[in-house]
């Protein structure tokens, strides 16, 4: 190589240095763990409180066939819950202790509201290996259905759940997910069948996140229309962000369908397709204290019962009946046996209009309380007959006897320990002048 060409070749080096120092900084990117690099997964053992809000909605339609009609059922819900979990041991104690506060909780199905009443719920979880046991804390009462769904989100609580001590980006990742399923669903019964396919997507180094990506399916059986049996198969795509540092899962979106179908004796009677979209998400409070101290708030709730519809405090809880003819509700801010609101259907022929028919309920009414009280009345569903007296030395009853329909009767009584019973006349008030025909 001559003098000039080695010049020439070093004037293009100097060149092409130069500009390359010239070239800005390219934006770096959040730091992402690398395939090799394992991350721990597993919850973290210590007490911490975590505040957790769920929302979800479900759009769709169901056909259901009550011979000879077919019946065409739009599904539309929202929901919003949220609970402070405490936890009062460490969770490798060989009892674990979590207190539940619920804030809130919101169903609104259509134009209307039916909230479950769980609001200002205080609840006591002491897990013992596989065996759980949940009481009410405070001075509260819930349905059986509803406290079997909070045993059911046992598994999740301060979102923690069982799942795959460490993981590398790529890898598979094993959870258990019942108790999430039951925290995002009202299941009527046991969820069976539950498959998942989960890995570890991604690591944000930068933001402390891991991301889980994947899919997950289940069927649970529930009954429709109070008679048709259904299976319903649910398919659905899923993201769990979990905090690196503090291993706290901060986030669940789960976004699938609800597939419905006949079963048992009610096969090919019940068909239908139902969209859900659901988030969770989580997050460390120092001090839950100043959450819990605050009163719970209930919505007016539309209810239904024996082709008549009206509108009572959510604090209400409906309690299942074996008789298929009464309806039971109690007041959940009070204590169990002190109050409840019935309604009771009677196949009878009895004109509640009549001055005679008037007479002869009042005079057995007499017989159990000679000061009863019993006054014809007028309602949005027709005439009735309105009474007060009292049970006994401390159990005061204020009703309200009509028609329904021809021939049938339903006498919806509020029934109560006389303190209880008087606190509560204004809203069993607001519920007879809110009467009409569903």
């Amino acid at each position: 190589m001559n003098s000039n060409t080695l010049r020439l070749l070093l004037a293009l080096l100097c060149v092409a240095t130069a500009i390359a120092a010239q070239q800005p900084a390219t934006e770096s990117k959040p730091a992402t763990e690398s395939r090799q690099a394992s991350i721990q997964l597993a919850p973290e053992t210590k007490a911490r409180a975590v505040l957790v809000e769920v929302t979800r909605t479900s759009m769709g339609r169901m056909t259901i066939k009550l011979d000879p009609d077919v019946i065409d059922v739009p599904v539309s819900e929202m929901s919003f819950d949220k609970w402070v979990d405490e936890q009062l041991t460490e969770t490798n104690a060989p009892d674990i202790l979590v207190r539940r506060s619920w804030l809130d909780s919101k169903l609104t199905k259509g134009l209307n509201t039916e909230d479950s009443g769980v609001a200002g719920v205080v609840l006591g979880y002491k897990i013992t290996g596989s065996h759980c046991k949940v009481d009410i804390e405070n001075k509260r009462v819930l349905s059986n259905t509803i406290l079997q769904r909070m045993v059911g989100q046992s598994g999740f609580l301060g979102t923690n759940v069982e799942r795959s001590a460490s993981a590398s980006v790529g890898d598979s990742v094993s959870i258990t997910f019942v108790s999430i399923l039951h925290t995002f669903f009202p299941f009527e019964g046991p969820v069976r069948d539950i498959t998942s396919s989960i890995k570890l997507d991604s690591v944000d180094s930068t933001a402390n996140k891991a991301i889980l990506t994947g899919t997950v399916a289940w069927f649970d059986d529930a009954i429709v229309n109070t008679k048709i049996e259904t299976t319903n198969a649910y398919t659905a795509d899923v993201s769990i962000e979990i905090d690196v540092q503090t291993r706290v899962i901060t986030k669940i979106n789960m976004k699938g369908k609800m597939t419905v179908s006949g079963r048992g004796s009610s096969h090919g009677r019940a068909s239908g397709e139902v969209a859900f979209d659901g988030c969770l998400t989580a997050q460390l409070v120092a001090d839950a204290k100043p959450l819990v101290s605050i009163s719970p708030k209930f919505r007016e709730n539309t209810r239904q019962a024996f082709g008549m519809e009206y509108q009572l405090s959510s604090a209400w809880v409906p309690i299942k009946q074996a008789n298929g003819d009464l309806v039971r509700l109690v007041d959940s801010r009070a204590g169990a046996g002190e109050i409840a609101i019935e309604f009771n259907r009677r196949n009878d022929v009895f004109d509640v209009g009549s001055p005679t028919e008037l007479a002869t309920f009042e005079k057995s009414l007499k017989e159990t309380d000679p000061q009863a009280k019993v006054r014809s009345a007028r309602t949005p569903l027709g005439p009735a007959i309105e009474f007060e007296f009292m049970r006994d030395a401390r159990t005061a009853v204020n009703g309200l006897l009509l028609a329904s329909a021809p021939k049938t009767l339903v006498l919806i009584r509020l029934v109560g320990v006389t303190e209880a019973t008087n606190k509560a006349l204004p809203e069993f008030r607001a519920l007879l002048a809110s009467l009409t025909r569903e």
